[in-house]
């Protein structure tokens, strides 16, 4: 998604002073959710470039493959690695009184992940 320009989405919509990343994007329930009508896109996505829906890989997919990968790679410790994906932390001391890791140090973990431009 770097490679695809996200970074430089991001700074405009900053600019631009809104709320969300993708401010078109709008939750389909009444939790705020995005998570339906992210899933709903990925399906058509996936149905319409390869003409059916692959057994066994959802958008999640996405996720396990990361984390996957960051286990695999000595230099993205664990907490860099909880970030990116979002997973809770392990204790209140990584829930209540820890930051999150610096964009930069996340940056840098998600550059090690294997490309698809590349």
């Amino acid at each position: 998604m770097l490679e695809l320009g996200l970074v430089q989405h991001r700074d405009e919509v900053v600019r631009r002073k809104k709320k969300n990343l993708f401010p078109d994007l709008t939750p389909t329930n009444n939790s705020d959710s995005f998570g339906d009508k992210i899933d709903y896109m990925w399906r058509q996505i996936m149905i319409k470039q390869l003409g059916e829906r692959p057994k066994n890989k959802v958008f999640h997919s996405f996720r396990h493959y990361a984390i996957n990968c960051f286990k695999r790679d000595p230099k993205v410790d664990k907490q860099t690695e909880k970030d990116i994906v979002g997973h809770a932390g392990e204790d209140v001391n990584e829930e209540v009184y820890g930051e999150s890791m610096p964009v930069d140090m996340m940056q840098h973990a998600i550059e090690r992940l294997p490309g698809v431009f590349r």
